[in-house]
């Protein structure tokens, strides 16, 4: 039985002498520049509290606010508590 072997040793693999540790430093900044920017676009898409008409109750807190679903939307929800 005719067996051929190849030569996988790291030395011999052709993507691995084409990083280098410079571009390798710079791939590793490309990523976390990456995972912060979607970080914050991650954090601006998501809905927040944009108002709350009156005045707030005893408790501190008011019975009616507004939901903004996006920066930049042209309209919002509102929310009020039942008593």
């Amino acid at each position: 039985m005719n067996v051929t072997q190849t030569n996988n040793t790291p030395s011999s693999d052709p993507f691995k002498k084409r990083i280098t540790p410079m571009s390798r430093a710079q791939l590793e900044e490309i990523a976390e520049r990456y995972y912060r920017l979607s970080m914050q676009v991650k954090e601006m898409w998501h809905p927040f509290i944009c108002g709350a008409p009156g005045e707030p109750g005893p408790d501190g807190l008011h019975d009616t606010f507004l939901i903004c679903p996006a920066p930049g939307a042209d309209f919002f929800v509102a929310y009020e508590r039942k008593k």
